[in-house]
């Protein structure tokens, strides 16, 4: 389960290129990152929180926690 984590959260090739200081130090671009990361209605940057609520389920729904160490499966 490990691998798979990691393998999922490597970056793509195509989007490897670093652009988030960019995003944020120029006003423009940084008042829309923010609208968007703030908009409840969609998901282009920051997930809705029923989404978020959904994944947390399932995740948790996956573990098994047996004192300080999780366990995956029922």
């Amino acid at each position: 389960m490990y691998d798979l984590i990691h393998d999922i959260s490597v970056r793509p090739e195509p989007f490897s290129r670093y652009t988030a200081k960019e995003l944020w130090t120029r006003p423009f671009l940084s008042r829309q990152m923010l609208e968007f990361h703030l908009n409840q209605e969609t998901d282009l940057a920051s997930r809705r929180i029923e989404v978020i609520d959904n994944a947390v389920r399932w995740i948790d729904g996956q573990l098994v926690i047996i004192g300080d160490r999780p366990r995956f499966g029922k």
